[in-house]
């Protein structure tokens, strides 16, 4: 807990903050992919085989699951609903950005990531930077939470 009462509300604010931005890059990302969703499952179809050999349907019905995913863990960070089990979830989805990104960069660093399908263009290296950040943040959020008590503070708002 911070010391005093200026700490206290700079560590709120600064919590609110990383979530208003986590909530935005999620839920932007997973309406923008879903509205162009020709463009994500074409890239999905293109990149899926060569990482991990799976049935088109499966790769397709994995790429809807995951705008789910996005979608909800935007909510959630928007409406400020953050315990441990979203915070992993969103760390393990960071952790495949980060992933898929880096290989991308390693392919080809000139060409467009389609994260936010045909609405933002961005090249895959602004991509690949943009989740480091989405992984700090998230570090953060884990380690502000765990020190703080927001966890137990959720645990009795559900009781």
């Amino acid at each position: 807990m911070p010391k005093n009462s200026n700490d206290y509300k700079t560590t709120q604010t600064l919590k609110t903050i990383s979530c208003i931005i986590l909530g935005c890059i999620f839920f932007v990302s997973a309406i923008s992919k879903g509205l162009s969703y020709t463009v994500f499952i074409s890239e999905v179809n293109d990149l899926a085989p060569k990482l991990i050999p799976m049935p088109q349907i499966v790769i397709a019905v994995c790429g809807i699951a995951f705008l789910i995913l996005e979608a909800l863990l935007g909510i959630a960070f928007l409406f400020r609903k953050i315990n441990l089990p979203i915070l992993m979830t969103a760390l393990i989805v960071a952790v495949f950005f980060l992933f898929i990104n880096t290989y991308r960069v390693i392919q080809n660093p000139a060409q467009e990531c389609n994260c936010f399908g045909e609405f933002i263009h961005m090249e895959v290296i602004y991509s690949l930077l943009l989740d480091v950040v989405m992984l700090l943040i998230i570090s953060r959020l884990l380690s502000a939470t765990y020190n703080s008590g927001i966890i137990e503070s959720n645990k009795a708002e559900a009781e």
